[in-house]
């Protein structure tokens, strides 16, 4: 049940507001980081999953990301600059 089953960042353009639908809100715009705990399907990983009684994600928004010490995220904010002109684009549309 302690495992750790997955973490992700949420960089979904579409989803900018939490909405109680956990897997909706694991994939939040700006800095959103997931983390899931617990049971794991072997079709998620191979060859035999991880067995547990249960599994729970945990959301959290407004995360600060560092990529070998370089800042991609501020407060959950795209802050890299050569990232900032791919972030309006897909927030645009």
């Amino acid at each position: 049940m302690y495992k750790i089953s997955h973490n992700m960042l949420g960089l979904n353009p579409k989803v900018t507001t939490l909405s109680g639908d956990v897997a909706e809100d694991e994939r939040i715009w700006g800095g959103g980081a997931d983390f899931g705990f617990g049971h794991t399907s072997p079709m998620d990983m191979p060859p035999l999953g991880q067995v547990a009684k249960s599994h729970f994600d945990g959301v959290v928004t407004n995360v600060s990301v560092f990529l070998d010490d370089i800042q991609i995220f501020d407060n959950g904010v795209v802050c890299h600059p050569d990232l900032k002109p791919y972030t309006l684009n897909l927030l645009k549309n």
